[in-house]
């Protein structure tokens, strides 16, 4: 089966890989699945020289990411644009995930007194246009799928006694040492965090 040009040119531009050579350039909205990207790229590469795809069971340059993706999402190997449209659910399902954790801790710093309000509605931003970002990867007849399943694991991470026993049971020192929770969300408040001496990436996942 043929592959579309426009296929080939979106799995170069999202990964700088030479086959049997792993040199990801991965940008923000596909990081969490590069090693699928990196994988579709060596296909595609493989198949655009052959004019064709070969099955999974008889290619020995596909690799193990690949055939999981396509399994996960029950999609043919050779169905680019669905598997892209799978990898986009699963980058939104992370951030979404993130997005309620850090909900749930600069819960826990306000009440601990730890948080600063001008550093929290930093880190808010930081992480709804995250998720916003991932969201709009995701075809129309996704939107209403994307809200339910937001607000599943937002409610589910913010819930106000859950958050109240978290303290009582760690601490807000705890929460609060070098390193720690509070360390983590402060890299999404624009604002460096250096922990023994080492530079934290920004927007590190708590």
């Amino acid at each position: 089966m043929s592959i579309k040009s426009s296929k080939i040119r979106y799995l170069r531009k999202n990964s700088n890989y030479q086959c049997g050579v792993k040199q990801p350039m991965l940008g923000r909205r596909v990081r969490y699945i590069g090693t699928i990207i990196v994988a579709l790229t060596c296909v595609a590469h493989v198949a655009f020289a052959r004019e064709e795809l070969t099955p999974l069971t008889r290619a020995s340059t596909v690799t193990d990411p690949l055939e999981v993706m396509a399994a996960e999402c029950r999609v043919p190997l050779d169905n680019l644009t669905a598997l892209e449209v799978c990898a986009n659910r699963k980058i939104f399902k992370s951030e979404a995930k993130t997005y309620a954790r850090i909900l749930r801790l600069v819960s826990i710093g306000r009440i601990c007194q730890r948080l600063s309000e001008d550093d929290a509605q930093a880190i808010l931003n930081a992480s709804r246009s995250e998720l916003e970002d991932a969201r709009s990867t995701l075809p129309d007849q996704d939107q209403e799928w994307a809200k339910t399943w937001r607000e599943a694991v937002v409610v589910g991470a913010t819930q106000a006694a859950d958050v109240r026993d978290a303290i009582r049971e760690q601490g807000c020192d705890l929460f609060a040492k070098p390193g720690g929770d509070l360390t983590k969300i402060m890299t999404w408040s624009g604002k460096p965090q250096i922990v023994d001496g080492i530079l934290l990436s920004p927007r590190t996942k708590p």
